[in-house]
């Protein structure tokens, strides 16, 4: 009777999805980052493209839901625009340039849905609250010198978040999980800010695709 139950009890264990045997995961990703902002997209200063990385801690609360906490770390990025300055003795014309970077960090806090694993892959719906942390940093080039008017601002506003990925599993602790994560923001008016985007109050969206490693515990 004993031989019985414990065949019996490691038949359950082995039947329980691997979610429930290993709730705990941790991800590390590679990301593109993607930023566009509100305003005539000719003269904004914020747009731009870089690669970013980050690390999310995740929990299975069941076998279909889960709560990550994630920091992400986007790449700065730099826009230069140029206007004309006569020399003073306008003997030569000097080329005056203001430039532009960015970088936003967003540490977030996900909902996530998934699907039951399908052979090796997973699906998986996140939705939540991020807060993004956007560094901005203004100065002027002049004859491609900087000079020591340097502007930085920064700005720690809240940001709708949504997400969608697909575990696929290598190991039974190992995936390999392809995605794409969006945040929608507006940042604070006034200040550096308006200088910047051109406006009171920009609004941004930030788009970032990519892949991760996790690893389930």
């Amino acid at each position: 009777m004993q031989r019985i139950f414990l065949a019996g009890a490691m038949t359950l264990t082995l039947a329980t999805p691997a979610t429930a045997q290993s709730p705990v995961f941790v991800t590390g990703a590679l990301f593109g980052d993607l930023k566009r902002f509100s305003g005539d997209p000719t003269t904004n200063s914020l747009d731009g493209n870089a690669v970013g990385g980050g690390v999310r801690l995740g929990y299975f609360v069941s076998p279909r839901w889960t709560v990550e906490l994630g920091v992400d770390t986007g790449g700065w990025t730099e826009v230069i625009r140029a206007n004309p300055l006569l020399n003073v003795k306008g003997a030569a014309a000097l080329l005056r340039q203001t430039r532009t970077r960015n970088r936003l960090v967003a540490t977030s806090v996900l909902i996530g849905f998934h699907q039951m694993a399908n052979a090796r892959v997973q699906l998986g719906y996140l939705g939540g609250l991020a807060l993004v942390h956007a560094a901005r940093k203004v100065d002027t080039l002049i004859a491609g010198a900087p000079q020591p008017n340097e502007r930085d601002q920064v700005d720690i506003v809240p940001a709708a978040t949504i997400g969608a990925e697909a575990r696929v599993a290598i190991s039974r602790h190992l995936g390999v999980v392809p995605e794409v994560r969006v945040f929608a923001f507006s940042l604070s008016g006034g200040g550096a800010a308006g200088v910047i985007a051109g406006s009171s109050a920009p609004s941004g969206i930030a788009i970032r695709p990519g892949v991760g490693i996790r690893w389930t515990f």
